[in-house]
């Protein structure tokens, strides 16, 4: 559909349409012909979803994030409910506030009486959402989709899958505290531009590992030791595991290794490839770095730069898997 016809549908104008292309809202294609743009029904909901989300509030850098990477739309969601509570909170203080001033105001002011009365109201600076503010079971169910969610199969969900969801839901509501925190406080650390990337790319990397047979897995785990090679060369990735590592590596492992991972497998047949080729993958790296005189010397490397912040036998190996892939899915390299 042309220009006129989107405006008409959507209500927006033309200029605030060319806006969003712009700002990377709207990708309509463009006829090569006469240079027109051609709209199609994506786009119509794309407007309608900028629509409600700019009534609510949210920035045009967050619904770029949230239309690009629909996944990540919780994350946002929970911070902005928890910023409009806040808003909440301190307009009611204010409202509070002018009630009372109000009561008080005697039929005959002046200057000096209204100064008298106002010295004695008190209305706090507002202050911004931080994430040591609360922790509550959205935060947990938004971990959980962080999480979880590039395994889930396409809805709808079965509905024995979508009881097993509840129950890993719950199960994380009422374990994993401490863990689902500290993963949410990372995740809080993050841009706009870090979260669309780990989203994408977290996303790219287990379909590749899940769609691996024995020889690709055999193959991946030679990957995974020239990887952790390069990666002990780098300080930027030695620092930002050491700061990462209490923060979301070992709370995330810890997690994909519970109970809950049992659930999981039961619900994705992708979980179910992507654990699989991942234990070969490990255990054949893990074999290597304790048995071979070369992965000996690796091993010790490992341990002497990263001190107390790794560990290579807990959750069947999981930390070398991780360990290969950090310098692209958290700091943003190239494979």
């Amino acid at each position: 559909m042309r220009m006129q016809d989107i405006c008409k549908i959507s209500g927006f104008t033309k200029r605030n349409i060319h806006y969003y292309i712009k700002e990377g809202l709207l990708s309509p294609v463009s006829d090569e012909q006469n240079g027109y743009y051609d709209f199609s029904e994506e786009e119509v909901k794309r407007l309608a979803l900028i629509r409600l989300f700019r009534s609510a509030g949210l920035s045009i850098s967050v619904i770029r994030s949230i239309l690009n990477t629909p996944d990540s739309t919780g994350l946002y969601l929970n911070q902005h409910i928890k910023e409009l509570q806040k808003e909440q909170m301190h307009l009611e203080e204010i409202l509070n506030a002018m009630n009372d001033l109000f009561e008080r105001l005697p039929v005959n002011t002046d200057i000096d009486k209204l100064y008298n009365l106002g010295v004695q109201i008190h209305i706090s600076e507002i202050q911004a959402y931080t994430e040591n503010d609360s922790f509550d079971a959205n935060d947990k169910l938004q971990v959980n989709r962080i999480l979880w969610v590039h395994f889930l199969p396409e809805p709808p969900l079965t509905e024995y899958q979508e009881f097993l969801w509840q129950k890993l839901n719950h199960l994380t509501n009422i374990q994993y505290n401490e863990n689902c925190q500290k993963i949410s406080q990372f995740l809080h650390t993050l841009s706009i531009t870090d979260i669309d990337r780990l989203f994408k790319k977290k996303d790219k990397h287990i379909n590749y590992v899940a769609s691996l047979d024995q020889e690709g897995c055999l193959q991946y785990a030679e990957e995974m030791k020239d990887r952790i090679h390069s990666f002990t060369k780098n300080d930027e990735n030695i620092d930002a595991w050491k700061r990462y590592y209490s923060l979301y590596i070992y709370p995330e492992i810890q997690i994909y290794d519970s109970e809950i991972c049992s659930i999981m497998l039961e619900i994705s047949p992708l979980f179910v490839n992507y654990c699989n080729n991942i234990h070969i993958a490990c255990e054949r790296v893990y074999d290597w770095l304790t048995e071979a005189s070369e992965g000996k010397d690796l091993e010790t490397l490992l341990l002497k730069l990263l001190e107390d912040k790794i560990d290579l036998i807990h959750s069947q190996h999981g930390e070398l898997e991780l360990l290969a892939n950090f310098p692209q899915l958290i700091l943003g390299a190239d494979w």
